[in-house]
């Protein structure tokens, strides 16, 4: 049990709940930011790797449009996942 009062911790408990969204923000954006330039690092080392200036995967799909794809689905994933946690946050259905 805290040994403060029960009016101080109820005026700090919203703070504490922001500084924890701030907290589960900042990561997510982190882990966000590392995929995304690990994306684009594999793709620049196809890119130095590969000697033709246009880069077909399979001989037919410009292979940028994989890494593009790639990158849509992390943020969209990412986005999608953030949406449904705040939902569940608001509607008071939250495990911890």
């Amino acid at each position: 049990m805290s040994d403060q009062p029960p009016s101080e911790r109820s005026v700090l408990r919203p703070f504490g709940r922001a500084k924890n969204a701030l907290v589960e923000w900042s990561a997510h954006t982190l882990v966000v930011g590392g995929l995304l330039v690990g994306i684009r690092l594999i793709e620049y080392l196809l890119h130095a790797l590969w000697t033709v200036d246009e880069r077909l995967l399979f001989g037919t799909i410009p292979l940028h449009w994989l890494f593009d794809a790639a990158d849509l689905a992390i943020l969209s994933g990412f986005l999608t996942y953030g949406v449904v946690k705040v939902l569940q946050v608001y509607s008071g259905r939250q495990s911890e």
